[in-house]
């Protein structure tokens, strides 16, 4: 099981996947770099990629509770209101910050097989 990160500053990739891959050791996640083609592009018919870090793991538990962890990082980040009139809360800048979205989070273990496998169901 895996999914994809993506990352706002393709610079930061190589250290955004060393980061990843020590906060989800536990869960037995490896961490690598890929180039996918991206169809929200423009110019995704020339053949543009975009670069993504994957994250796979060794089973469904640990996808899952990495998984939760960055969505819940990621609800927190996007709560903040920019209209309040408290006190502004304190920028910790916190490298998961520069998680933009997550692909392919969602895709059963068993589609991903199939997938994968080139196994064509009928």
């Amino acid at each position: 099981p895996y999914f994809f990160v993506q990352v706002k500053k393709t610079s930061g990739l190589d250290s955004m996947r060393d980061i990843l891959q020590q906060r989800f050791e536990a869960e037995g996640v490896i961490a690598t770099l890929v180039e996918k083609e991206d169809l929200a592009l423009e110019d995704h018919i020339v053949g543009k990629h975009r670069s993504l870090i994957k994250l796979s793991f060794q089973s469904n538990e640990g996808l899952n509770k990495a998984r939760l962890n960055l969505f819940q990082e990621m609800k927190g980040r996007r709560s903040a209101d920019p209209l309040t009139f408290d006190s502004p809360q304190k920028n910790t800048g916190s490298a998961i910050d520069d998680i933009e979205e997550l692909y392919e989070h969602d895709v059963a273990y068993v589609n991903r097989v199939c997938i994968d496998n080139k196994i064509n169901v009928g």
